[in-house]
């Protein structure tokens, strides 16, 4: 379960919010929960900043010191999810090092034009129905349709237009996966971890074959 970092104060405070966050587990539905939980938890307990920006209003902040904040409070989101994966779902647990390690990647992966396919689908089937980046999507599709050169429509087969759509598609919520919050992004790593550990559920309890079985 990884070296402790709470305080008794934090246990108990994490501890009462355990029947949400196994409600938000039977639904499989954690965005409103984290969101809830992380609001709550930076009111009660404020991160601490490096000294030399103490009494400087964080929108004064240099872009390295607006950074730095923003890397410790994702560490510290991390951290909680951990905790309650590790206190409320025993068979999630992962070390908790390696998972801030992972959601930090995945961050920077995000920030620097890299990025993971599952990722990218993981972040669409959560957020892309209903969507600005959906409008932008449809919209661009409208206004991009082949015309001949007295401005009139072409007519596209079914194949054509489809395949205009993927790549508009592909470009947008490449850019959108790009620009999610911090929140997103957290949620989409959860999504992801939860789903390898479903794979690896299925995985043990698949049938031996027939010349490994006693």
């Amino acid at each position: 379960m990884g070296r402790k970092w709470t305080t008794k104060d934090q246990e108990e405070f994490l501890t009462g919010w355990g029947p949400r966050y196994k409600q938000a587990s039977e639904k499989k539905n954690y965005m409103f929960f984290w969101d809830d939980l992380f609001s709550a938890w930076f009111i009660a307990f404020p991160e601490a900043v490096a000294a030399d920006v103490v009494n400087i209003a964080p929108e004064l902040w240099s872009p390295e010191q607006q950074e730095t904040a923003q890397k410790g409070i994702l560490q510290r989101k991390a951290q909680l999810q951990d905790w309650f994966r590790n206190h409320m779902c025993p068979d999630c647990r992962v070390d908790s090092p390696g998972y801030i390690r992972k959601l930090v990647k995945l961050h920077e992966q995000k920030n620097t034009g890299k990025h993971s396919r599952k990722a990218t689908e993981m972040y669409s089937a959560r957020f892309y129905q209903g969507s600005d980046t959906q409008k932008t999507v449809q919209k661009r599709l409208r206004d991009e349709a082949p015309r001949d050169p007295a401005g009139e429509l072409i007519q596209e087969t079914k194949a054509e237009k489809s395949s205009r759509r993927m790549k508009i598609y592909g470009a947008e919520i490449m850019a959108a996966w790009k620009g999610a919050t911090e929140e997103q992004t957290s949620e989409v790593l959860v999504a992801l971890d939860e789903s390898r550990m479903r794979r690896m559920s299925e995985e043990d309890n698949d049938p031996m074959p027939d010349d490994q079985q006693e």
